[in-house]
This record gives C-alpha cells, sequence and structure tokens, in this order.
C-alpha cells in the first residue's frame, strides 16, 4: 500500500509539476490571437481560473490552479486586464498572471440607465453601441443563470449598475459578460426567493425597474414597490409616467395628456398590468423594494419638492395633495 501512494504521489508531481515543462504543446489552447481577460477585485484563485476557463485562455484549470498555488502567485495576482497570446502552457499562463497586468479602464454605470444609454456611455471606452445593442438583444450568448426567466431575448434590466474596471481591447460581449456575472453576484440569491411567487423574478425585476424611475429616495422605495403591488392585487392600471417616458423618442420632464395616450403596451395609463420588459437597469435597493416591499394600503403617490413624495390610501386624499403640491410649483 506504501509503494501504491509513493507511485501515485510521483504520478501527481509529473503531471502538475513536470509536464508543463516537458511537454507544453499538449497543455496549449486551441486559440488564435490574443485573448484580454479582465480580473475584477475580490477574486481568488478558483475565481481567476474559472474565467481563464471560459474564457478559452486554458482548457486544464486544474493544473493551472495547482501550479498556481505552488508556485504562491494566487497572493501576488491582482485586479486588472492581461492579454494571453495564443496556445500558452499552463505554466506561461501562471507567468503572465504573475507579470503581465495592463492598464484598466474605469466607467461607472448609474443606476436607471437604459440597455442604449449604457451602450452609448461605452462608446468612448472603444466599445461599439452596435455591438453592445446586439448582445443585449441575444440572451443566449451567455450563460447566464437567469436567462430561462427572462420572456423574449432582451437582457435590459439584468445589466447590473456598478463601477467596472475593464482593459483597453474588450469587446462588448466581454462587457455585458461582465455586467451579468455582477448581477448574478449581487441580487441572484435574493430573486431566487421568488421564484415560484404570484408576480416571479422576470415580474419583479420590471417592477423594480419601475421603482428604480419614479423613486428618488432609498427609503422610499419598499413604500412605492407596495403601491404597485396593491394595484396589481386589485387589477388597477399601474399608471406610471416612467413606462411611457420608455417609449417616447425624447426625455421629458413633463408628460402631456397626448403622451399619456400613446398606444404602446409600455403605457400603463391605457393597459392593465406590468409592460413587457424592464424599462431600465436597476440597482440592489430597487430590486429588494420590489422582492420585499411594505405593507401598507397605498394606491397612489404625488412627488413633493424635494424628491419626497405623499402616499395616500383613496383618490380623495391623493386629489387634494396633488392639487396642493402643483400650487406650489
Amino acid at each position: 500500500m506504501r509503494v501504491f501512494f509513493i507511485v501515485l504521489s510521483l504520478a501527481y508531481y509529473v503531471i502538475l509539476i513536470v509536464y508543463p515543462y516537458l511537454s507544453p504543446q499538449s497543455l496549449r489552447t486551441p486559440v488564435r490571437g490574443k485573448i484580454v481577460v479582465a480580473i475584477p477585485y475580490g477574486v481568488g484563485a478558483n475565481g481567476v481560473v474559472d474565467i481563464l476557463y471560459k474564457k478559452g485562455v486554458t482548457k486544464y484549470p486544474n493544473i493551472v490552479l495547482s501550479l498556481i498555488k505552488q508556485e504562491k502567485v494566487d497572493r501576488r495576482i491582482r485586479a486588472g486586464g492581461y492579454v494571453f497570446e495564443k496556445g500558452l502552457s499552463a505554466w506561461d499562463i501562471v507567468k503572465v498572471l504573475e507579470k503581465g497586468r495592463v492598464s484598466l479602464y474605469k466607467v461607472s454605470i448609474p443606476e436607471g440607465l437604459t440597455a442604449l444609454q449604457i451602450a452609448n456611455a461605452l462608446s468612448k471606452f472603444g466599445i461599439k453601441p452596435v455591438d453592445f445593442m446586439y448582445c443585449v438583444a441575444h440572451k443566449n450568448l451567455f450563460k447566464f443563470e437567469f436567462n430561462r426567466y427572462i420572456r423574449g431575448n432582451s437582457l435590459e434590466g439584468f445589466l447590473f449598475p456598478d463601477t467596472y474596471l475593464f482593459p483597453a481591447g474588450f469587446s462588448a460581449k466581454d462587457l455585458v459578460e461582465m455586467m451579468l456575472r455582477q448581477f448574478e453576484k449581487k441580487a441572484g440569491k435574493l430573486l431566487q426567493k421568488v421564484k415560484n411567487s404570484r408576480w416571479g423574478i422576470y415580474d419583479r425585476v420590471i417592477i423594480a425597474s419601475i421603482i428604480e424611475k419614479e423613486a428618488l429616495l432609498p427609503e422610499e422605495k419598499p413604500i412605492m414597490a407596495s403601491v404597485f403591488f396593491n394595484r396589481l392585487r386589485i387589477g388597477r392600471k399601474l399608471e406610471s409616467c416612467a413606462t411611457v417616458e420608455y417609449v417616447l423618442p425624447k426625455h421629458k420632464q413633463r408628460l402631456t395628456l397626448k403622451d399619456l395616450k400613446v398606444d404602446s403596451p409600455y403605457n400603463t395609463y391605457i393597459h392593465n398590468g406590468l409592460p413587457p420588459t424592464p424599462i431600465c437597469n436597476p440597482g440592489i435597493d430597487s430590486i429588494k423594494a420590489a422582492v420585499n416591499p411594505a405593507k401598507t394600503k397605498y394606491l397612489y403617490f404625488v412627488l413633493q419638492k424635494g424628491g419626497k413624495h405623499h402616499f395616500s390610501a383613496t383618490y380623495k386624499e391623493h386629489l387634494r395633495y396633488k392639487l396642493k403640491y402643483e400650487r406650489r410649483k
């Protein structure tokens, strides 16, 4: 038995340590050109290797991981962009991780932007808006946890607002994938709690997107969520100006009566229920509110000065406060 373990240990040593030196060609990844990879902050060795495997840098993640730990490179890998040449051995990959960091672009995506607004914001970093929007419109390009819950093909609503670091040469697909991965990380467990509820995961993201556009103060978001859920429960139209504005060609500070009559499934003044898709990409506070709305009897809200809203349970009260605040404008 002792001899068996000695032989097994030698075999392990040869496969993980010696083999990358003796036969690098057998460990080479069949890729052409260069692969640009961004390693985000807070990702450990296992996460780094998982990214490299998914990007096609290596077909042998376990060997790369073993080399990283053997050489103690896991303690020296920093967040940043890395460029991998075609056909690198496992050992070469580890050396790139140790020495090959490149500079990164930094871009902050605020809550509440549409996919098109995000695409335009990224254009100055070399990401073509048409490429970005193509990726957003084709969810099956990505192995995304929530694809099966999305009605249709658009990823609108799932591009998580955050600050992102990515290297020059990063593709639109790479960036969309990074944003989806962040969505899974930040909102995944939260949304899984409601997957079997009356209003499931996709509905909650739609509601979160409406809350994001309507509520200005984080503390009001659960209360506003209760308004929309109360209306849905009794079959009342949502009557959200934000859903109407989503289909208008230009942003308006104040909608007209004509705007409120526009013929669109996103017009929640004339159509019952939720709009077909999210109307923006909500942040985590809005998603939390959509998953855990406050318990109220409110059916109405009106905007006051300073971004606050007055919430009402009856139309009579709502109308009184609406007239009151309109006189002050």
